[in-house]
């Protein structure tokens, strides 16, 4: 079965069932036979037409930004270490130095820029996004500049991924960390400042196989065709956001806060690219601050700060 097939095939079972089910006053039942369809939806099996083809690139991400060019290269060069090599950067009209932090990667290549305008569209973004890259990559990560990918179990993303080519997604977990008691900006870089996170959250990020997705992208995940799962590679039908969320082998390093002062000045200011006006409130601070029972120390990403410092150096 080709992929244009199984696609149409899985898009014509969904609205199919979707027409039917509204007929069905029956809530249990309607449940079940959504069930069912997402359950055939995983039996189709994406990855198997991925034997023998390649791609450009192994692993790339994906990135909506709005005036972070502050923290790009760090990002950037942590990821290139951990194995990505291709960055789409999808840029909400900011309006700070981001060419200038993007030049050299936009002309060797690691970097393909693209600027939207607008409000809440970071679906957009991302789903015009994928197309543009889904020839080019076998896995897509779609995450934030505030976000790190951390193997705990292997020495980068690639050999990670290695294990899980059975899957169409791989949903990380994140651990948010916050302001370390920082209240202006530190000097250095982001991961070395930061070093007390809350537990895992049920909530995460994934790497998915561009291929398979199905329709708009979600922030979090996206409906694929094929099986996904999380990192102990235990499958999910539909929400990734599990009671029981495990950051034992691989978890998302999500720098929520930083410094009070860069939460106010550059989060909050900014809003969230996802909603219309959406703001961070402050409030949240104090859920975040040092001082917080539930804020514990995590040095998960320690071994990787010397590389990056001597990378970053020899860039400046």
């Amino acid at each position: 079965m080709k992929f244009t097939l199984a696609k149409v095939l899985v898009r014509t079972l969904k609205i199919i069932v979707s027409v039917f089910s509204s007929f069905i006053f029956y809530s249990p039942l309607r449940r079940k036979i959504r069930k069912s369809v997402l359950s055939l939806r995983t039996k189709i099996n994406i990855t198997a037409l991925e034997h023998n083809r390649t791609y450009p690139n192994y692993l790339s991400i994906l990135a909506c930004v709005k005036n972070e060019a502050l923290y790009l290269k760090e990002w950037i060069e942590y990821h290139k270490l951990l194995g990505v090599e291709k960055f789409y950067i999808c840029d909400n009209d900011s309006d700070d130095n981001i060419m200038e932090v993007l030049k050299p990667y936009i002309e060797s290549g690691e970097v393909a820029y693209k600027k939207f305008h607008g409000k809440g569209i970071q679906r957009k973004m991302y789903t015009d996004s994928v197309q543009r890259c889904k020839k080019f990559t076998r896995w897509l990560a779609i995450i934030d500049i505030d976000e790190f990918i951390v193997p705990l179990k292997h020495d980068n993303i690639k050999d990670f991924l290695k294990e899980y080519e059975d899957f169409s997604q791989v949903t990380i977990h994140y651990r948010f960390f916050g302001t370390c008691g920082h209240k202006n900006k530190p000097e250095g870089l982001v991961i070395e400042n930061y070093m007390y996170s809350k537990d895992t959250n049920p909530t995460g990020k994934s790497i998915v196989n561009p291929r398979a997705i199905i329709g708009k992208t979600n922030i979090h995940y996206s409906t694929v065709i094929g099986l996904p799962g999380d990192e102990r590679k235990l499958p999910y039908l539909e929400d990734p956001a599990i009671d029981i969320a495990t950051t034992d082998i691989i978890s998302i390093n999500h720098y929520y806060t930083k410094s009070e002062e860069e939460f106010i000045t550059v989060k909050d200011a900014r809003g969230n690219l996802n909603h219309h006006g959406g703001v961070y409130l402050r409030e949240e601070l104090k859920e975040y601050d040092i001082t917080c029972p539930e804020m514990l120390y995590n040095d998960s990403i320690k071994r990787f700060i010397p590389k990056l410092k001597e990378v970053m150096n020899k860039k400046v």
